[in-house]
């Protein structure tokens, strides 16, 4: 399944245009309470199931290293008050995240292709 498909189904979405063009979208997804009861799981840290998650943060290629990901991420979070989870496997990712007050906890666990971490964002 791609971001696209899924994005319909998100609570919020924030894209970056450049001339008329996407080249970055994130979204904070919607509820899954079973989807992130297991993250927590999987991560070792407790936090409520109804929590929602910031995820589809992409920035194409030739137009990443300007902080477009912080861009996206400041965007949502005017979108949503309120704690929120993200996994993530990019140290890109994970710096942007720390600069939007997101913590990291618990332990890393495999997922399909790379060992993930959980990041949490108090409100």
């Amino acid at each position: 399944m791609s971001a696209s498909g899924n994005c319909r189904w998100a609570k919020a979405v924030a894209l970056a245009w450049k001339d008329k063009q996407i080249v970055g979208v994130g979204a904070i997804k919607r509820e899954r309470r079973e989807y992130a009861a297991g993250v927590a799981k999987r991560g070792g840290v407790e936090f409520p199931s109804q929590t929602l998650e910031l995820g589809y943060v992409a920035v194409a290629p030739e137009h990443r290293g300007h902080h477009l990901s912080d861009c996206l991420i400041k965007a949502l979070l005017k979108q949503h008050k309120g704690r929120l989870f993200a996994t993530t496997y990019s140290e890109y990712m994970k710096d942007a995240l720390i600069r939007a007050d997101f913590r990291t906890g618990g332990k890393e666990w495999k997922g399909r292709k790379f060992m993930l971490s959980l990041w949490l964002r108090e409100e």
